[in-house]
């Protein structure tokens, strides 16, 4: 156990040496309610391994046991109302909102079609019986810490060793799009609190309008629903940070719906005019007065492709990557180039994008699935079970925002901790966030720093509360 100990402090046993040798020669030294809060689970853990050494699955589904997201509760005392984030993705949340990080999930909704408005969604996931009850002893010991609950997964990795022996594949069935973005924003802002919102399938909603090519009524049916999302979530849950990593072009939202959905096929003209029909609902999510979104932004950048990336809203920041491997991004934390070092350099289906991009991030790894080697910075994720941390060994803007959005909040804490949120803030913010002090070569003049590195400077709620240091 003596191991044990060491890890969750993630210092490694010489760093817990060292840092009781300080505390030894300073009489004034008085712990941190984290450095508490990792104590007091240092010495919940062994039970519960000697608890899970002894379970034993007779079958795949380790007695199966349905659990469903109504049976939990959103705990107010363990967020901050300044840090509501609405998570708008296509799938894949069930398990986590359910589960890991049901406590500080306000609600979860989904267009209904029948309905033909926002309702609440009956997530329910089937998990092994042994599992629900961790989760149970679990929230029984974070509610009472007096943190009120936030447990890094990195500290819970001993116990997620002990999952993967009992049941070695059943996280492949918990996974989707939606649970990196959850996840990564659970993890990395200790106090936010979630709403979370499948992204609505306009064409299968509205498939007439959509298959009938009457851009006027479709239009019409998207503002309406429009409207209703407005009041339904940004206004009726204060949303202040929207992570969308999604999006709509004219390939995934058009043309393929046209070909899973319709008879007849549509000319470029009318494919154009259906894709300008979903604006009012960009607009809705992009120009609302306390709301800064982060959307997904574009690979292989092409104008008529990916019309609405083009256009201008005040409140939408659109992200996007590049990798520098295993290696140092050579910047500085405002994004400038460290004094006789370059720009990293843009992987192609990104630098062809720039001008729709307003922000780059580095996810730092190289290889691909076994062979994937991590930088030291690189883009981590908690494990399928929120029990540990792995690898992101995958390039895709829609992990890039929750990278950027983390960024943000993290910004807003640092410089104004008490500012509305609104305008004002959101301007201010985009200025930090990617400073006009590049010069990207003689001609040119200042120019936004769009390459970022959050992560080498560590740009979270995360470290800076005290809770990871990388």
């Amino acid at each position: 156990m003596k191991n044990l100990t060491c890890w969750l402090f993630l210092l490694g046993c010489a760093g817990a040496s060292q840092a009781s040798e300080l505390a030894a020669s300073d009489p004034v030294a008085v712990p941190s309610p984290v450095d508490e809060a990792k104590l007091r689970l240092q010495h919940w853990l062994p039970a519960q391994l000697d608890w899970l050494a002894q379970q034993q699955c007779q079958d795949e589904t380790c007695d199966a046991v349905p659990v469903s997201f109504s049976e939990g509760q959103f705990e107010p005392e363990t967020t901050r109302a300044d840090q509501t984030i609405l998570i708008l993705d296509t799938d894949g949340m069930d398990f986590m909102a359910t589960l890991p990080y049901r406590h500080r999930v306000r609600a979860y909704l989904e267009f209904d079609a029948v309905l033909g408005h926002l309702a609440e969604r009956q997530a329910e996931v089937t998990v092994p019986a042994y599992l629900q009850e961790l989760y149970q002893r679990l929230r029984q010991f974070r509610q009472s810490d007096a943190l009120h609950g936030f447990i890094p997964a990195a500290w819970l990795a001993p116990l997620q060793q002990q999952i993967d022996r009992l049941s070695p594949y059943a996280a492949m069935s918990y996974t989707g799009h939606g649970s990196i973005a959850l996840g990564y924003l659970a993890e990395h802002n200790p106090q936010a609190e979630f709403v979370l919102t499948l992204l609505p399938d306009f064409a299968s909603l509205y498939q007439a309008e959509f298959c009938a090519a009457d851009i006027a009524a479709f239009r019409q049916r998207i503002s309406q629903a429009s409207a209703h999302f407005r009041q339904q979530v940004l206004m009726q849950y204060d949303v202040e940070w929207i992570n969308f990593s999604a999006g709509f072009d004219l390939q995934r939202t058009i043309q393929m719906s046209a070909q899973r959905l319709c008879q007849t096929p549509f000319t470029l003209q009318q494919q154009q005019q259906l894709l300008q029909a979903y604006q009012p609902f960009y607009q809705m999510l992009f120009t609302h007065p306390t709301a800064l979104a982060v959307q997904a932004g574009v690979v292989n950048y092409k104008p008529g492709q990916h019309a609405l990336d083009t256009l201008a809203f005040a409140h939408r920041i659109r992200a996007g990557f590049y990798n520098t491997g295993t290696q140092l991004s050579s910047l500085q934390s405002d994004g400038q180039p460290k004094p006789g070092q370059v720009l990293p350099a843009l992987p192609s289906y990104q630098a062809n994008s720039l001008d729709v991009l307003d922000v780059l991030i580095n996810f730092s790894f190289r290889g691909v699935g076994s062979r994937c080697e991590p930088g030291r910075y690189s883009y981590q994720i908690p494990t399928d079970f929120g029990m540990g941390y792995e690898a992101l060994c995958s390039q895709q803007t829609s992990w890039a925002a929750p990278q950027v959005l983390s960024r943000l909040i993290e910004l807003k804490v640092a410089q104004w901790p008490n500012l509305s949120a609104g305008p004002q803030l959101f301007t201010e913010l985009k200025r930090l966030l990617t400073p006009q002090l590049c010069v990207p070569n003689e001609l040119a003049g200042l120019q936004p720093c769009k390459l970022q590195d959050p992560l080498q400077y560590q740009q979270h709620q995360v470290f800076s509360m005290g809770f990871l240091q990388l």
